[in-house]
């Protein structure tokens, strides 16, 4: 009689458990240290070489180069800036209004926003730009 025993192959495998677990452990990795996008409005904003950073971007009057006026992310017809304006002043104690003008904005425009803001009480209007690369 044959021992049938003698002539099975034992199953040889890779166990993937560590591998999986290693795929799992750098997915976690990139996913913490990655760093996300803050969504904003996009502007092409003139290049300067004195830059300082702000952290007030809801209080910004954005003036687009299509005519649009945005007051953080929200979009204001223009008879509505000044009212904008008074609350932003309001709100801010330093009475100082921050002006992201696209770079092919009229220079009406820019003009009209700084006449209401002066109506309105504020101080000053601080220019948002672009730092160049040199």
């Amino acid at each position: 009689m044959i021992n049938l025993s003698m002539f099975t192959r034992k199953s040889r495998s890779v166990d993937m458990t560590p591998m999986i677990d290693m795929v799992f452990l750098l997915l976690i990795f990139f996913l913490l240290t990655s760093v996300f996008a803050v969504p904003s409005i996009n502007s092409d904003l003139p290049a300067s070489s004195t830059e300082q950073k702000t952290d007030k971007l809801d209080s910004v009057v954005t003036l687009k180069a299509d005519g649009r006026i945005l007051v953080g992310e929200a979009e204001i017809l223009p008879q509505e800036l000044e009212n904008r304006l008074k609350s932003i002043v309001a709100e801010s104690g330093g009475k100082v209004i921050t002006l992201a003008a696209d770079r092919e904005v009229n220079f009406e425009s820019i003009v009209t926003v700084m006449d209401s803001a002066v109506r309105v009480g504020a101080v000053s209007v601080e220019f948002l730009t672009e730092s160049k690369d040199e």
